[in-house]
């Protein structure tokens, strides 16, 4: 079991680095950017921005919110990995506890 456990460490860790600190500076600075121009994304109307933007007609800010749009979704691939992670570790606590100290079974 515990072997399933590195192995998907790994994983994590591999994927982790994917999406490094530069990629979480680059979503911040073009945020500002577009908050600096007037468009104020916010989970709430954010859509609605994105329209905004892509009426401007303007190709760099088209060119921005697509980079921006992707690497949101990076980060969301990563929370939801991550939260994977989180639950995979537990349900290997929860079944080492059974094992081991409920029913006193195997001890690897």
């Amino acid at each position: 079991m515990n072997e399933i456990i590195m192995k998907f460490r790994g994983c994590v860790d591999e994927n982790m680095l994917v999406c490094n600190l530069i990629d979480y500076v680059e979503v911040i600075l073009l945020h500002d950017k577009f908050k600096k121009l007037g468009f104020n994304i916010t989970n709430k109307d954010q859509e609605d921005v994105y329209i905004e933007i892509i009426e401007a007609d303007d190709q760099q800010l088209l060119d921005d919110l697509e980079r921006y749009l992707s690497l949101n979704e990076k980060l969301e691939d990563i929370k939801l990995m991550l939260k994977r992670y989180d639950t995979a570790i537990k349900t290997h606590q929860e079944y080492k506890f059974l094992n081991e100290d409920f029913f006193g079974l195997d001890k690897n």
